[in-house]
């Protein structure tokens, strides 16, 4: 937990592919709260599923770092602007309440968003991810957090780093499937021997650490 904290403190834009049960994101809180201390950032924006805003994000708030507000943005649009646009230190929202309420978070000053289960963002062509790229300012810090990145296909990696690192990633999405996919048949494509390095070296910087 302390290398993850240490490493995320020290970079704008990082991914954190921690497996469960290491305490990733008591690490991750630790990081933003020395961030807010040294004045790098002010307000941190947590997206996660609606499954884990309160159990893991908001209690967690409260054990790792009881002196941070957080409020849990979910509900009505209304609820979720009064969250907001209130004074919390921390706000969590699940991945589709970004889009509705976009404009509340661009006027809400956040500095640092920590996307967990972060494979929500592999496909380049949702209206998910696009509204989240549309938030993304060359000056947001931006860690993405998940367990298992590409474990479906090594073509998933891509989404990921077009948010997070995008001057690693080709510009276009079929240049970068050829690069770790061989198509054998119209539909079927396999991943090609080079692709896990191919993939290692697109999603960095990175921590990880296994139980």
């Amino acid at each position: 937990q302390r290398d993850t904290a240490s490493f995320l403190s020290i970079r704008r834009r990082a991914f954190c592919f921690n497996e469960a049960g290491t305490g990733k994101t008591s690490a991750t809180l630790w990081a933003a709260d020395y961030l807010r201390k040294i004045g790098a950032i002010n307000r941190v924006l947590v997206i996660c599923p609606v499954s884990i805003m309160y159990t893991a994000w908001q209690d967690e708030v409260f054990k790792s770092v009881m002196h941070l507000s957080c409020g849990v943005a979910h509900g009505d649009k209304n609820k979720r602007a009064k969250i907001m646009n209130g004074e919390y230190d921390i706000v969590v929202i699940n991945y589709d309440g970004v889009g509705i309420m976009h404009e509340h978070i661009t006027a809400g000053n956040f500095d640092l968003i920590i996307i967990d289960e972060a494979n929500a963002y592999k496909n380049v062509g949702t209206k998910r991810w696009k509204s989240m790229q549309a938030l993304l300012t060359p000056d947001t810090w931006l860690w993405m957090m998940t367990g298992t990145p590409a474990a479906q296909s090594p073509v998933d990696a891509y989404g990921l780093a077009k948010l997070c690192v995008p001057e690693r990633a080709p510009q276009l999405y079929g240049a970068f499937r050829d690069m770790v996919m061989t198509q054998l048949t119209r539909f079927k494509w396999v991943p090609k021997p080079q692709a896990e390095a191919t993939v290692h070296k697109l999603l960095q910087p990175a921590v990880r650490f296994t139980k």
